[in-house]
């Protein structure tokens, strides 16, 4: 939820009434960079929200973070961090804005990059573990298990206004996924496609048995010249195949030669 949804009395009926973990898209604390995204709120309202999130679901919440933001500095990137995690969540996801894809960025690749990668290493240094792109826990119990379907493509049932479910038959490679009540066929090509570009956001890398299972042969034999172009990126062994910390910040390039591959 956005912070200033996040009053007392939704929060009380939250804990009520079975959630058991919340998200809150904080972005920015900088109120300059806040405006300049047409974010509601004040970071005033916002600390005050964090406040009553850390004393109803202590251990239990999660934050969402920007980099790349206009008028944002390192300094103000790590200042949000601290501040965020002076509140004890369990759980960051850090967005490159970029990627998240709401505004232009005003910096320019590399200092776009640098400016993530600072925020990275303060997680990591905070006792985070990145575990996925974006990302980042306090140890693997903390995980976004709702998100992990995903990432690892496996069934989804979607609720709500906008929601989106997926159902994939293991036997067929093949699924169906309904949107606002609308249907959309997934093919076995768009399947393993998907697979590929949701598993390897993760540190896991795409599920091997699972892959094996759907797609009847394992994941290297669909991938030999990608993987081994790339083997100085990735980490490989009976369990998994994955890119490492360094690889995934070029997943995107990673993922054309793997579709490149997989013609």
């Amino acid at each position: 939820m956005n912070p200033e949804s996040a009053d007392g009395a939704v929060l009380a009926a939250c804990a009520e009434h079975g959630v058991t973990r919340i998200s809150a898209g904080i972005q920015s604390l900088h109120d300059e960079s806040r405006k300049a995204i047409g974010r509601r709120g004040s970071s005033r309202l916002v600390t005050e929200r964090l406040g009553l999130l850390a004393s109803r679901f202590p251990g239990r919440f999660s934050c969402d973070l920007i980099s790349g933001l206009p008028l944002q500095t390192e300094a103000a990137l790590l200042a949000d961090i601290n501040t965020v995690l002076n509140y004890g969540p369990v759980h960051i996801s850090l967005y490159d804005l970029e990627a998240h894809g709401t505004v232009q960025s005003p910096f320019s690749v590399d200092d776009q990059a640098a400016l993530w990668l600072a925020g990275r290493d303060l997680l990591y240094a905070s006792g985070f573990n990145q575990y996925e792109v974006s990302n980042f826990s306090r140890g693997a119990v903390h995980r976004s298990r709702h998100n992990l379907r995903y990432w690892e493509m496996r069934n989804w049932l979607g609720l709500g206004p906008t929601a989106s479910g997926t159902v994939i038959d293991d036997g067929t490679a093949t699924g169906v996924r309904e949107t606002d009540g609308r249907l959309e066929r997934l093919d076995r090509d768009t399947l393993r496609s998907e697979t590929l570009l949701m598993g390897f956001r993760t540190v896991d890398g795409p599920d091997r048995a699972l892959w094996e299972r759907r797609f009847g042969g394992p994941l290297e034999a669909a991938l030999p010249r990608t993987l081994e172009k790339w083997r100085n990126y990735l980490t490989a062994d009976k369990t998994k195949i994955a890119l490492t910390p360094g690889g995934l910040l070029f997943l995107n390039r990673f993922l054309e030669d793997c579709f490149g591959e997989l013609g």
